[in-house]
């Protein structure tokens, strides 16, 4: 497969597109400045037993909520020694796991949190490994790894969770990133401990450099592209590109005649992913209705020609608007509860192969789209785990 990543503004805010053989798969603002994954030290505020939450200040910033049932027994304190409760005007090691949305205050953690291309590295003592690798003995040689270096000097209290991609890299590779990451982490915690507050120990390296790591590591046969019209985009990909990336063309577009939006057609696919209602190939459409609880895709026949055969016809627009589906929940970064309600099929079969199908397409998400199961209404019920907001509260 042919990826294409293309950086350039997109309703007034600069955004990265993935393209996936020319049809866009990811569209993401690019954000500057992020505080998500920042590693800091923080003063407590306030706590309050009653909601089982602190609240942390960094110097004149917007307070961050810190929930005590999740951090209970990890906090990290800087020069209090080891405390059973938190008091006001303590001081914490924290990393930010989760901006400001909307009424929410930032969220922090007292798990320090290292992502490299294979594993993840954390502060929960255990080590995991992803869902998704399901032979045994693939788990049991990276449980076993894990395991291992979660003994060595310097790890205490650090946990990991070996990714997907853990499986098929060598484990050399793996081990190596690993005991890397370990060292980062124990580092991070040693130079807090003579830390003032506000120090900021530790920030991820820019998004579309983390994104381009990981689509190389992912999918390491496939041919991949990087090019920008934004000449500062361009400067600071070349100032941070490192020897894992060598090997990805870093272009620059200048063309006056012809825009990089209009080269790779990237605001009408962009434009037409984000409308209310999409149509399919077949004659019919979805209809997206995103609430506050939850999101619902209606699946109807629209124009779809009937034809000698109904349950044809409502076979095939099922299918396709299953595949349509899956691509647009990962497209639109929608999360949470998502529910489709396709056209009511009379053979089992018939559906059976449409929800089998369904879980192919959803496997394709990166962001881990889950399929639950189908309502007696017919309605299938899927969930999505929520990192950042959706499409249509940034492109308004």
């Amino acid at each position: 497969m042919k990826r294409i990543l293309c950086v350039t503004e997109y309703r007034g805010i600069l955004s990265s597109f993935l393209l996936e053989d020319g049809v866009l798969a990811e569209l993401r603002p690019i954000e500057e400045g992020s505080e998500l994954g920042k590693i800091t030290v923080a003063v407590v505020e306030k706590v309050l037993p009653s909601i089982s939450a602190a609240f942390l200040q960094i110097k004149g910033n917007a307070p961050l909520y810190y929930p005590l049932n999740e951090n209970d027994g990890r906090h990290i304190f800087i020069r209090h020694g080891k405390k059973e409760k938190l008091s006001p005007g303590d001081t914490l090691l924290v990393q930010i796991q989760r901006e400001p949305i909307k009424n929410k205050l930032a969220l922090a953690s007292a798990d320090i949190t290292l992502t490299g291309d294979t594993v993840i590295v954390n502060r929960t003592g255990v080590c995991g490994i992803s869902s998704k690798i399901s032979d045994p003995e693939t788990k049991h040689r990276l449980s076993a790894m894990g395991k291992e270096l979660l003994k060595s000097e310097g790890a205490e209290g650090a946990g990991l969770i070996f990714r997907t991609v853990s499986a098929d890299v060598e484990e050399n590779t793996v081990r190596e990133e690993t005991i890397k990451l370990l060292c980062k982490q124990k580092e991070i915690i040693d130079a807090a401990m003579h830390a003032t507050p506000g120090s900021v120990l530790y920030e991820k390296e820019p998004a579309i450099l983390s994104e381009l790591h990981s689509l190389r590591v992912k999918h390491p046969e496939d041919e991949l592209l990087f090019v920008t019209d934004s000449r500062d985009v361009f400067e600071r990909m070349q100032m941070h590109i490192d020897s894992d990336l060598k090997s990805i063309e870093i272009k620059l577009h200048e063309d006056d005649n012809l825009s990089l939006t209009s080269l790779y057609d990237l605001v009408r696919q962009a434009d037409k992913a984000l409308e209310r209602t999409v149509n399919l190939k077949s004659g019919g459409n979805l209809v997206i209705e995103p609430t506050e609880a939850l999101t619902v895709i209606d699946v109807n026949t629209a124009k779809a020609i009937h034809g000698h055969s109904m349950e044809e016809t409502f076979r095939k627009i099922n299918r396709e608007a299953a595949k349509m589906a899956a691509r647009l929940i990962r497209l639109r970064n929608l999360s949470g509860i998502i529910l489709i309600d396709f056209i009511n099929m009379k053979k089992e079969e018939d559906t059976e192969e449409l929800i089998s199908f369904l879980k192919e397409e959803l496997a394709k998400d990166p962001g881990r789209a889950v399929f639950h199961d189908m309502t007696k209404l017919g309605l299938c019920e899927i969930t999505r785990k929520k990192v950042s907001p959706p499409l249509h509260e940034i492109y308004r």
